[in-house]
């Protein structure tokens, strides 16, 4: 019998053992189980990072690189056993491990160090200062954009021409072969060694930074709930790497703390940003956030996930004009924002988020929208319950703006309530523009738009889709057509009361639906006017 300890309601009690007589000993009632033996774990792990003590890696995978004084394994060799260390690692740090999981690994990193096969070099020559010249070309080129002139480049980003870039190119080219070479003199290695630090050096004379002026959002400080961390794969739009979050409940990207500037794009601001979404019909909504109170929900401009932009699987590319920006607890001070969240909520499995790239810039100057009153909120995401969002989504509408499509195979539903529109200027001559998408036009049934200052059905004014007292009906109006969008411009003597005259004052809620049959509807911009 050896001596041990064992777990108990989280203390660890020990006993001695000599000969077959216990001494001493305690056990649990409940059962506890001996914490597992890792002496021969943590024994191996250090065997295994001894072994790779003075290898290299031969990129060319036969050791030309190196001289036969320095041993050499391949890119898989190394990639292997480094894996097999750090899954020993986890276990040897983890308190709970069985001694089934430890004496798994023990024999997982022993089958490692058994492929784990260096050899010596063949080289005739010292590469040492030609493989550090090729490493550091290839680094320095992971941030180089390519551009005519730069004017397509950010500012904090370096640029040279396709040019430059293929004439880099050729000497790494000539210079990799050389180091290939088992039978490469020292003069020759010596000679691509100086040809590409010559390059090298004619290469960063020409890095010019890009015209873009921009204010960055650093995503490498992203604070994430839960614990997130940085990836390289799958490759984002922009090649930066990105920050990843997988879970099944709300995902949050925040940096507290921060010092953005935004005032100088008051007037003609956007926002920019790379998301990765693995499955899109999992994000049922979100909010990307600025604030210059700290903290959310007070001097924030906000804009709806879902609402200003719709996301699908894979890479999002998304640029986000400041008009479609919404304010909670008044107007942040632009020049002064030190908060910024995006968060998404994620509903009915796991999902996987990722953000890069993230930046502000200056975009088309705003249109003033005199008279105009956006419906629900210019930006805001509409309510769908009981729908989906469809796998292939439509082309954007005619505005060329946001728009939000869902799909069902009976009621479809658009909807906001607890809202805030004053539309009394609007009563006598006010028009409602409607965006509409419907793929089958003649599965609908019927439908409404409806305004109301208490409740469905209560202090309601709507529109009557398929009556006579709306011009046509949606069915007989549209053509079916599954890449066409639709232009409604309905005027308001064309409304109905319903339950009580309306407080034009204080709209409360609005609810567009539609009866139908398994289809698709998409609304784009939506806003009252007045008519000419």
């Amino acid at each position: 019998m050896k001596n041990g300890c064992m777990r108990i309601v989280g203390k660890f009690l020990c006993f001695l053992a000599v000969g077959a007589l216990v001494i001493a000993a305690c056990s649990d009632p409940n059962g506890s189980e001996p914490l597992a033996d890792k002496d021969a774990l943590i024994a191996k792990i250090a065997e295994a990072e001894s072994a790779k003590t003075g290898v290299e890696v031969s990129p060319a995978g036969d050791g030309s690189e190196w001289q036969p004084t320095t041993n050499w394994v391949t890119q898989t060799q190394m990639n292997d056993l480094n894996s097999a260390i750090s899954a020993a690692q986890t276990v040897r740090d983890d308190e709970n491990a069985t001694q089934a999981a430890v004496d798994a690994q023990v024999t997982a990193l022993d089958t490692a160090l058994g492929n784990f096969d260096p050899k010596p070099g063949r080289s005739q020559a010292n590469k040492t200062l030609l493989i550090t010249a090729i490493n550091e070309a290839e680094d320095l080129k992971i941030w180089v954009k390519i551009s005519e002139d730069g004017s397509d480049i950010v500012n904090d980003r370096e640029w040279v021409t396709q040019t430059q870039m293929n004439t880099l190119n050729s000497v790494i080219s000539a210079a990799q072969a050389v180091r290939d070479n088992a039978d490469a003199t020292q003069t020759t290695v010596d000679n691509q060694v100086s040809a590409l630090n010559t390059a090298l050096g004619t290469f960063n004379s020409q890095l010019q930074n890009g015209e873009i002026i921009i204010v960055r959002i650093p995503t490498g400080s992203l604070v994430t709930d839960p614990a997130g961390e940085l990836m390289e794969t799958p490759v984002s739009p922009s090649g930066e790497p990105f920050v990843s979050v997988t879970h099944n409940g709300t995902i949050v990207f925040v940096i507290h703390d921060i010092a953005l500037d935004l005032l100088d794009l008051e007037n003609d601001g956007a926002l920019h940003m790379e998301i990765y979404v693995d499955d899109a019909s999992l994000i049922q909504g979100g909010q990307f956030e600025i604030t210059s109170s700290g903290g959310s929900d007070s001097q924030e401009y906000h804009f709806d996930i879902g609402g200003a932009i719709q996301l699908q699987n894979g890479w999002n590319t998304v640029n986000v004009s400041f008009e479609y920006f919404n304010q909670t607890g008044g107007k942040p001070n632009l020049a002064e924002i030190n908060y910024v969240r995006l968060f998404f909520l994620v509903s009915g499995g796991t999902a996987t988020v990722g953000i890069t790239n993230a930046y502000f810039y200056h975009g088309d100057p705003f249109e003033h929208d005199e008279g105009i009153v956006w419906i629900p909120g210019k930006g805001v995401l509409w309510d769908t319950p009981g729908g989906t969002i469809p796998e292939t989504l439509p082309p954007p509408p005619p505005s060329d703006g946001t728009y939000q499509v869902v799909g069902a195979f009976d009621t479809v539903i658009f909807n906001k309530t607890s809202i805030s529109l004053d539309l009394s200027e609007h009563k006598d001559d006010g028009v409602l523009y409607m965006e509409l998408y419907v793929d089958y036009p003649d599965r609908i049934t019927g439908g409404q738009f409806e305004f109301y200052s208490t409740s469905p059905d209560v202090n309601e004014m709507s529109f009557d889709f398929g009556s006579a007292s709306t011009a046509d009906s949606i069915s007989s109006t549209l053509v079916p057509n599954p890449e066409s969008w639709h232009i409604l411009e309905l005027p308001f003597s064309q409304l109905n009361e319903v339950g009580g005259p309306i407080d034009w004052e204080s709209v409360v809620g609005v609810r567009f639906y539609l009866g139908a049959g398994h289809v698709t509807v998409g609304l784009g911009e939506v806003y009252v006017y007045h008519a000419d």
